[in-house]
């Protein structure tokens, strides 16, 4: 079996390890997209699914019948909306109706036809008809077109493109299986127990340090991290192994220079941490090697008296929905933090 190659799909697997996606399921609109899948990896539609697909192929993903899709067989949109017309002249303009039947006459009509001051009349023989059961039944219900009269006992179901407007029949319209994929805990079980390395230098390794108790900030949100300042000009450590003033040691995830003197240390909060003590011994970090600026990052959202706490210790906090909206928010900080700098006037 070929091992996962793509960076996109080591991604992908260390996400649904981690529990941020339990499962990924279909977002069916104009068109069918995989909303999780693209947020994660920054794909488009047909990127993602091919990754889905080599992962399901290769044993790491279950994939699971969700639905079947139709969509206009020009264009190929699923905006689309059924259209109920007369089989005969093919005319919106019909009514549900109900029938009746004078039992001794077998005349079936509609039963607007049968009434007559507010009472049954046969419209053939014009005998009254009292006792529903021995004079008249109700058969049900038809379909009256006001267009040519004519009763049918079903509609005619059209289906008509949103955008172009275009008619077409279900026969003729496009027709998509659509499934959800959800990770094989049994597969990769099993290769992890074989010692079978399926991700390129060991990632799996890595992954699985991150699901341990003792875990730390995984790798690629370090690096993400990394990829910001880097390219703004910083020169960046990760791991950066620091002496606290106490004389232990500590370790702040990222370590940024930017000449001449402008030092920035970035350290994470996840969720089974104690924020106030990982607030405190980051704030005596950043005092140790004399940082400019201290930003702890939090994927998640954190009460606004912690966020107060890390200000009154000089922590910057930049929490998000997740990493990568609170990666957004670094960016958006650092870019203005640049933009004040280079306005400010020369002293």
């Amino acid at each position: 079996m070929p091992g996962v190659k793509s960076t996109h799909s080591e991604k992908l697997l260390a996400a649904l390890m981690r529990g941020e996606i339990e499962s990924i399921t279909p977002k069916i609109g104009s068109h069918i997209s995989y909303p999780q899948v693209e947020a994660l990896l920054k794909v488009n539609t047909e990127k993602a699914l091919q990754i889905l697909e080599e992962l399901w192929e290769e044993g790491y993903l279950h994939k699971t019948f969700h639905s079947t899709v139709y969509s206009c067989p020009i264009c190929g949109t699923s905006s689309i909306r059924p259209k109920v017309v007369c089989p005969k002249c093919r005319s919106e303009d019909i009514e549900r109706v109900e029938l009746v039947e004078h039992l001794g006459q077998g005349h079936i009509d509609i039963e607007e036809r049968f009434l007559k001051d507010g009472e049954y009349v046969c419209p053939v023989c014009n005998k009254p008809l009292k006792l529903i059961g021995v004079d008249y039944r109700k058969p049900g219900h038809a379909y009256l077109c006001a267009n040519c009269k004519a009763i049918s006992p079903e509609p005619l179901t059209l289906w008509t493109c949103n955008p172009s407007g275009h008619v077409f029949s279900l026969e003729e319209a496009r027709s998509t299986k659509v499934y959800s994929y959800s990770l094989n805990h049994d597969r990769i079980e099993e290769l992890s127990k074989n010692g079978e390395v399926f991700f390129p230098g060991d990632v799996y390794q890595k992954i699985e340090q991150y699901l341990s108790e003792e875990s730390s900030t995984p790798i690629e949100y370090i690096q993400e991290v990394s990829e910001v300042f880097q390219k703004r000009g910083y020169k960046v450590e990760n791991h950066k192994t620091i002496e606290d003033p106490a004389g232990g040691k500590g370790v702040v995830a990222v370590y940024a220079k930017k000449p001449p003197d402008s030092v920035t240390v970035v350290n994470f909060l996840t969720g089974t941490e104690d924020p106030t003590g990982v607030i405190d011994r980051f704030a005596n970090l950043r005092r140790s090697v004399r940082a400019t600026r201290g930003i702890l990052i939090v994927p998640h959202q954190l009460d606004q008296e912690l966020i107060d706490y890390a200000k009154r210790k000089r922590i910057t906090v930049i929490d998000g929905v997740d990493i990568y909206d609170a990666i957004e928010k670094l960016e958006l900080l650092l870019d203005i933090n640049e933009f004040l700098v280079e306005e400010s006037p020369i002293s």
